[in-house]
């Protein structure tokens, strides 16, 4: 794929996810003045552009009420904290499996439950490949830095796992066991089952 093609599917990423998560219509999304002051901004691609953002760029959105761009007046909050959300869901969900997520899985009941149970307007936004500052640190975050710290392991608490050893015996007994007994001096009986009285 040619990086155009690239930067296509992720406006198109965009649009979808933005649709789905804030339940607008993919048709009227981009009349809409949160579209418009996204793409006023170049914000509109979602990998390339939109998960880089910071609070302040969010903050700073504006929406222009003609195609010059010459008057501009501020996008709602309404609008600006659904976009905050967005993007803190997006960068919990990568930090909790250590990658960047697919925001195409991510449903509107997950973005729903996510606002109103998880997320807070207080907390910055962290990228998901950097450390948490001790400030956002969840409650569990911060008992699991200090377990590690705590517990060290240790040597003597761990059983050396001998796998060649066991497989030697092992060996060793087949053989011993196949040499003095061969399978060839048992008489087995063959039963050939006729077919025509099945």
């Amino acid at each position: 794929m040619t990086e155009a093609e690239l930067i296509e599917l992720d406006q198109a990423k965009m649009r979808l996810v933005l649709s789905r998560c804030l339940v607008i219509d993919e048709d009227e999304l981009e009349d809409t003045e949160l579209y418009r002051a996204l793409e006023w901004e170049g914000l509109h691609n979602f990998d390339y552009t939109f998960i880089t953002c910071t609070t302040q760029d969010i903050d700073d959105l504006q929406v222009p009420l003609d195609s010059s761009g010459t008057s501009m007046k501020p996008l709602m909050k309404c609008e600006k904290m659904k976009l905050k959300v967005l993007l803190s869901l997006y960068h919990k969900k990568s930090r909790k499996v250590g990658r960047a997520v697919d925001m195409l899985e991510v449903t509107y009941e997950e973005f729903h439950n996510f606002r109103n149970n998880e997320y807070s307007g207080l907390d910055p936004i962290v990228p998901w490949n950097r450390p948490l500052p001790r400030s956002a640190m969840t409650n569990e975050d911060l008992m699991i830095e200090n377990w590690d710290k705590m517990i060290k392991p240790s040597k003597t608490d761990y059983k050396e796992f001998k796998d060649d050893a066991f497989f030697v015996q092992n060996k060793e007994k087949f053989e011993t066991t196949t040499q003095t007994d061969p399978l060839y001096k048992h008489n087995f009986e063959v039963r050939v089952i006729n077919r025509n009285y099945i």
